[in-house]
Protein backbone atom coordinates (compact mmCIF):
# COMPACT_ATOMS: atom_id res chain seq x y z
CA UNK A 1 0.00 0.00 0.00
CA UNK A 2 1.22 3.92 -0.68
CA UNK A 3 1.72 5.06 2.67
CA UNK A 4 0.39 8.70 3.91
CA UNK A 5 0.45 11.49 6.17
CA UNK A 6 -2.41 13.44 6.79
CA UNK A 7 -2.40 16.71 8.33
CA UNK A 8 -4.05 19.54 9.42
CA UNK A 9 -1.57 22.18 9.47
CA UNK A 10 -2.34 25.76 11.22
CA UNK A 11 -1.26 28.53 13.74
CA UNK A 12 -1.76 27.98 16.96
CA UNK A 13 -5.08 27.68 18.84
CA UNK A 14 -6.93 27.22 15.80
CA UNK A 15 -8.56 24.24 16.75
CA UNK A 16 -5.88 21.29 14.95
CA UNK A 17 -5.88 19.36 18.37
CA UNK A 18 -9.60 18.63 19.04
CA UNK A 19 -9.74 18.20 15.20
CA UNK A 20 -7.59 15.35 14.89
CA UNK A 21 -9.16 13.96 18.30
CA UNK A 22 -12.58 14.37 16.77
CA UNK A 23 -11.05 12.01 13.98
CA UNK A 24 -9.64 9.47 16.32
CA UNK A 25 -12.76 9.46 17.99
CA UNK A 26 -14.80 8.53 14.52
CA UNK A 27 -12.68 5.76 13.22
CA UNK A 28 -12.36 4.18 17.14
CA UNK A 29 -16.23 4.15 16.83
CA UNK A 30 -16.09 2.31 13.34
CA UNK A 31 -13.46 -0.30 14.62
CA UNK A 32 -13.83 -3.07 17.48
CA UNK A 33 -12.32 -2.06 20.68
CA UNK A 34 -9.61 -4.41 20.46
CA UNK A 35 -8.71 -2.49 17.21
CA UNK A 36 -7.58 0.64 19.33
CA UNK A 37 -4.59 0.92 20.80
CA UNK A 38 -3.90 4.32 22.37
CA UNK A 39 -0.34 5.37 23.23
CA UNK A 40 -1.17 8.68 25.37
CA UNK A 41 -4.27 10.10 26.75
CA UNK A 42 -8.08 9.79 28.01
CA UNK A 43 -9.78 7.00 27.24
CA UNK A 44 -12.39 8.59 25.87
CA UNK A 45 -10.86 11.22 23.94
CA UNK A 46 -12.98 14.23 24.87
CA UNK A 47 -10.88 16.36 27.24
CA UNK A 48 -8.11 19.11 26.81
CA UNK A 49 -5.05 15.96 26.63
CA UNK A 50 -3.64 15.37 23.49
CA UNK A 51 -3.88 11.55 22.16
CA UNK A 52 -1.85 9.11 20.49
CA UNK A 53 -2.67 6.22 19.07
CA UNK A 54 -2.79 3.19 16.43
CA UNK A 55 -5.81 2.26 15.13
CA UNK A 56 -6.65 -0.77 12.44
CA UNK A 57 -9.39 0.05 10.07
CA UNK A 58 -10.13 -1.90 7.05
CA UNK A 59 -6.86 -3.87 7.95
CA UNK A 60 -4.66 -0.78 7.81
CA UNK A 61 -3.11 0.87 10.56
CA UNK A 62 -3.14 4.15 11.06
CA UNK A 63 -1.03 5.91 13.52
CA UNK A 64 -2.95 9.12 14.95
CA UNK A 65 -1.49 12.58 16.87
CA UNK A 66 -3.52 15.48 18.25
CA UNK A 67 -0.10 17.09 19.79
CA UNK A 68 1.55 19.44 16.86
CA UNK A 69 3.08 22.01 19.24
CA UNK A 70 6.38 23.36 18.61
CA UNK A 71 8.84 21.45 20.63
CA UNK A 72 6.53 18.34 20.82
CA UNK A 73 7.52 14.70 20.81
CA UNK A 74 6.05 14.62 17.08
CA UNK A 75 8.97 13.69 14.97
CA UNK A 76 9.61 10.70 17.61
CA UNK A 77 6.07 9.60 17.74
CA UNK A 78 5.90 9.79 13.73
CA UNK A 79 9.10 7.38 13.73
CA UNK A 80 6.93 5.20 16.28
CA UNK A 81 4.26 5.02 14.09
CA UNK A 82 6.21 3.98 11.30
CA UNK A 83 8.11 1.37 13.65
CA UNK A 84 4.57 -0.13 14.16
CA UNK A 85 4.07 -0.53 10.17
CA UNK A 86 1.05 2.45 10.15
CA UNK A 87 0.66 2.80 6.34
CA UNK A 88 -1.58 5.95 7.19
CA UNK A 89 -0.43 8.96 9.81
CA UNK A 90 -2.68 11.33 10.58
CA UNK A 91 -1.32 14.79 13.00
CA UNK A 92 -1.66 18.23 13.41
CA UNK A 93 1.49 20.21 12.95
CA UNK A 94 2.34 24.08 13.30
CA UNK A 95 3.47 25.58 9.89
CA UNK A 96 7.05 25.92 9.80
CA UNK A 97 9.52 25.39 12.53
CA UNK A 98 12.23 22.53 14.05
CA UNK A 99 9.06 19.94 14.46
CA UNK A 100 7.59 20.90 11.19
CA UNK A 101 10.80 20.42 9.28
CA UNK A 102 11.68 17.22 11.14
CA UNK A 103 8.41 15.40 10.52
CA UNK A 104 8.41 16.34 6.67
CA UNK A 105 12.09 15.62 6.64
CA UNK A 106 11.12 11.83 8.26
CA UNK A 107 8.14 11.39 5.65
CA UNK A 108 10.16 12.38 2.87
CA UNK A 109 12.70 9.98 3.39
CA UNK A 110 10.62 6.62 4.13
CA UNK A 111 8.27 8.44 1.09
CA UNK A 112 4.73 8.76 2.50
CA UNK A 113 2.77 11.06 0.43
CA UNK A 114 1.14 14.21 1.91
CA UNK A 115 -2.20 14.71 2.49
CA UNK A 116 -2.96 18.30 3.59
CA UNK A 117 -6.55 18.42 5.25
CA UNK A 118 -6.74 21.71 6.65
CA UNK A 119 -10.10 21.52 9.39
CA UNK A 120 -12.52 24.62 9.52
CA UNK A 121 -11.49 27.81 11.19
CA UNK A 122 -13.60 29.75 11.64
CA UNK A 123 -13.53 32.43 14.68
CA UNK A 124 -16.16 34.00 17.10
CA UNK A 125 -18.94 31.37 16.78
CA UNK A 126 -20.77 29.71 19.95
CA UNK A 127 -18.78 27.12 21.62
CA UNK A 128 -21.24 24.78 20.63
CA UNK A 129 -20.69 24.76 17.34
CA UNK A 130 -16.89 23.97 17.09
CA UNK A 131 -18.31 20.27 18.49
CA UNK A 132 -20.23 19.99 15.27
CA UNK A 133 -17.93 21.38 12.83
CA UNK A 134 -14.72 19.00 14.28
CA UNK A 135 -17.66 15.87 13.57
CA UNK A 136 -17.77 17.30 10.30
CA UNK A 137 -14.27 17.58 9.57
CA UNK A 138 -13.26 14.09 11.29
CA UNK A 139 -16.25 12.57 8.57
CA UNK A 140 -14.54 14.12 5.68
CA UNK A 141 -11.14 12.87 6.99
CA UNK A 142 -12.11 9.37 6.88
CA UNK A 143 -14.06 9.71 3.84
CA UNK A 144 -10.13 10.75 2.78
CA UNK A 145 -9.07 7.94 3.97
CA UNK A 146 -11.74 5.51 2.19
CA UNK A 147 -10.95 6.84 -1.08
CA UNK A 148 -7.07 6.47 0.23
CA UNK A 149 -7.47 2.67 0.90
CA UNK A 150 -9.79 2.16 -2.17
CA UNK A 151 -7.13 3.56 -4.57
CA UNK A 152 -3.78 2.66 -3.60
CA UNK A 153 -4.01 -0.64 -1.29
Amino acid sequence: MKQVLFYDKGYEKTGKSASIKAVFRELASRVPKEDVKRLEGSEDAYVKADIRGIIKYRDVKIGIESQGDPQSKLPNHICEFIGNNCSIIVCACRTKGMDFDGVFDIIRAKSYAEFACPHFCVKDLPDDTYPQLNGEYACQVVRWIDWWIDNYK
